[in-house]
């Protein structure tokens, strides 16, 4: 779940590079409604969202049965500590800074 568009397309490019397959969606409901559907094998999610925040949303997959177990990685420009301590506590498996090399 990407909100930028940039970011976005630079994200799909790497992955697609690699042979994944990539949907992006630019916010929790598209998001909720992209899951629904189709089950992926993990969730990149920026932290700051036009409408929301990953963390929070992070948090809410976890509540839930059916997402629960889907690994989830953290993308944001923030260094900060505190928000990647607070996405590890919100049950992301990872967290990446961006900007970022597809070998991270």
């Amino acid at each position: 779940m990407e909100d930028t568009k940039e970011h976005a397309k630079y994200t799909r490019l790497l992955l697609e590079k690699q042979d994944y397959t990539v949907n992006v969606v630019p916010d929790e409901e598209t998001a909720i409604e992209t899951l629904k559907q189709r089950e992926p094998d993990v969730i990149l999610m920026d932290i700051m969202l036009g409408n929301g925040n990953g963390i929070d949303f992070c948090k809410k997959l976890r509540k839930g049965d059916k997402f629960a177990n889907i690994p989830v990685i953290l993308l944001t420009s923030s260094n900060d500590i505190k928000t990647k301590i607070s996405g590890f506590q919100a049950g992301a498996d990872d967290y990446i800074t961006k900007p970022f090399k597809i070998q991270e």
